[in-house]
């Protein structure tokens, strides 16, 4: 019967020290990963977030704790917008988008925004998890790359005019 009992007290003490690794391998990757993390509750008020996100909005940890993510809102997005946006997420515990939001020095920035809802066993709600990646340099060199195809089209066209004016008055 003690070797039963041994037996029980080194399987939990081995499930335990499995599941405190993951814990710990779980955090440095929130910590480390390159897109910003923003955990809420059920309320939507933020109760984590990584350093990622203080990097890409300048607001630390200690700033944000219990605030709405509404305080990254530019007002570039209309009321419709975020009306679908949780119309989505509600009815698929999913919404992914750009977003353009506001830095803490007021800057404006493009996001590509992921938000999934988390339930626990009893299926009900607990967090709502964001995950973004800054996408303002990739919208800056798109714009511009749309500018020189706009440049370059117009030269075409002025090159075509030339060389059609050209055989106009050569004829």
């Amino acid at each position: 019967d003690k070797r039963w009992i041994k037996k029980d007290i080194l399987e939990d003490i081995t499930n335990k020290k499995e599941g405190e690794h993951k814990l710990k391998q779980a955090y440095k990757v929130f910590e480390n990963a390159h897109d910003g993390i923003i955990i809420t509750d059920a309320n939507v008020n933020i109760i984590n977030v990584n350093k990622a996100f203080e990097r890409n909005t300048g607001y630390l940890l200690n700033e944000v704790i219990g605030q709405n993510p509404k305080l990254l809102k530019s007002d570039i997005q209309d009321l419709n917008f975020y009306k679908n946006m949780w119309e989505e997420l509600i009815s698929n515990n999913y919404w992914e988008g750009e977003i353009i939001n506001k830095r803490k020095d007021g800057k404006l920035y493009v996001e590509r925004l992921k938000i999934s809802t988390v339930y626990n066993e009893e299926k009900k709600l607990v967090n709502y998890i964001a995950l973004f990646s800054d996408i303002t340099l990739q919208k800056e060199q798109q714009k511009l790359i749309k500018e020189k195809e706009k440049i370059l089209q117009q030269q075409s066209k002025m090159v075509a005019m030339g060389e059609m004016i050209g055989n106009i008055a050569h004829q």
